[in-house]
């Protein structure tokens, strides 16, 4: 007997099935005595747009390409990715907070925009925990220190050595004011006692580039974007910027290891709403969103890339900003900013 092939299914089946299941969704809520109108049922009966923070190619484009993906066949609609690079994710996450709240337009969230830059950034534009609805985070980033090839040093305390000896010729890349690795610049700084000149670009790719081409000495990034030109051999890791080490270079000691201050860099990212958008509406994003998480294609991918998935709820993602902010807002106190250029 021929075995027939397993059908894929239809575009109209998976509507049909994601209409029963919001449907299941909206008589839980009406149960619940949440209030739901008739329109509620029509989430979501266009696009979706997933504002970021930086450019193409960069972790957070790849991570809203990848859940944005899996998002639209859950969804059954499309969901578009609008880069709004620059000023450390700060001018994404101020495009959504002026957004209207209908789930619609959601933020490709960081640890930048939603934490870092409370400390860094004078007169942010939103308020990082009234004016968003977080949602689910998505990954943590191992990032590392990485330098040019050129720069005749071979671990950190050489770094250091040739710093002292150098006085004002260090330099590093960042992405300007309110960015994770100008931070880690100014942390580097000071933990090491070293005076380093802060290059700013506007995007991370150009950043990495600017270390790449000989322009400026060194880096700290998602040690994805590291890797491939660490195996080239034209780039050169000194540390690892996290808590622990790093997998895919367990030999790499971190900064802490080595006695740098307390310079912890592992950025996250993950979805935000902004305030005000409707309890259901989050509730179906939230859902989908776990279903994409849970997914092999996606988890896999992310680990694939070396980056951490996680998985906890929103109210945990809310604790996790508070969190952070306290802890960057306790760093920034301590650290000596460096000049830039």
């Amino acid at each position: 007997m021929t075995k027939l092939a397993p059908r894929r299914e239809t575009r109209s089946a998976a509507s049909s099935r994601w209409r029963l299941w919001r449907a299941l969704l909206l008589c839980a809520a009406i149960a619940g005595g949440s209030p739901v109108s008739a329109l509620d049922e029509s989430f979501p009966e266009r696009p979706i747009r997933i504002i970021v923070g930086q450019g193409a190619g960069t972790t957070s484009d790849i991570l809203a390409r990848l859940v944005g993906a899996k998002l639209s066949e859950i969804l059954v609609q499309p969901v578009v990715i609008e880069g709004h690079p620059g000023a450390a994710g700060t001018i994404a996450a101020a495009t959504v907070a002026k957004a209207r709240a209908d789930g619609y337009t959601l933020l490709l969230a960081s640890s930048s925009n939603l934490a870092l830059a409370t400390a860094q950034v004078q007169s942010l534009p939103y308020d990082p925990v009234a004016d968003f609805l977080p949602i689910r985070r998505i990954a943590r980033i191992p990032w590392a220190l990485g330098a040019r090839t050129t720069l005749p040093v071979k671990t950190v305390p050489e770094l250091v050595a040739y710093a002292k000896a150098n006085p004002g010729r260090l330099t590093g890349a960042s992405t300007g004011p309110g960015s994770a690795a100008g931070f880690g610049l100014d942390m580097l700084s000071r933990g090491a006692g070293i005076d380093i000149l802060n290059v700013s670009y506007r995007t991370a790719a150009a950043s990495l580039q600017g270390v790449l081409s000989g322009e400026v000495d060194m880096i700290f990034t998602d040690l994805a974007l590291l890797a491939p030109h660490v195996k080239a051999g034209s780039m050169r890791l000194l540390a690892a910027a996290g808590h622990k080490r790093l997998r895919a270079f367990p030999d790499l000691p971190t900064l802490s290891e080595l006695g740098i201050g307390e310079i912890v860099l592992e950025p996250w990212y993950g979805l935000a709403a902004p305030a005000g958008t409707p309890a259901h509406v989050i509730t179906i994003l939230d859902d989908s969103l776990a279903r994409a998480l849970r997914s092999a294609e996606v988890r896999g991918r992310i680990l694939e890339l070396g980056y951490d998935p996680i998985a906890e709820t929103a109210a945990e993602f809310s604790a996790a900003i508070r969190t952070d902010i306290a802890r960057f807002a306790a760093a920034a106190k301590k650290a000596k900013p460096n000049p830039e250029r």
